[in-house]
């Protein structure tokens, strides 16, 4: 690729990341064949997906009780400020 269609150093990085990413994929495709990039794709965005659901049960584990408080604060009608957040 020598050139570009969009302006701006931020919208040509993401359009070489794209095209890079294309061609990584085309290439996956000609090596292992539809089937197994299908299987390994699965398997690569299931993983993903159980390593963000972890990360995100730590936040929520961790914001528990202030975001209790908070809830409380708003049902018993008193003004609720963020910085209960930082108790």
């Amino acid at each position: 690729m020598t050139h570009s269609v969009v302006k701006g150093k931020q919208k040509v990085e993401a359009e070489y990341r794209l095209t890079a990413i294309c061609y990584n994929l085309m290439r996956n495709l000609s090596i292992l064949g539809l089937e197994k990039l299908k299987r390994s794709i699965k398997t690569s965005l299931a993983a993903y997906l159980t390593s963000i659901r972890s990360f995100l049960s730590c936040f929520e584990r961790l914001f528990a009780s202030q975001l209790l408080t908070f809830i409380t604060v708003l049902t018993n009608g008193r003004r609720a400020v963020w910085a209960s957040f930082s108790d």
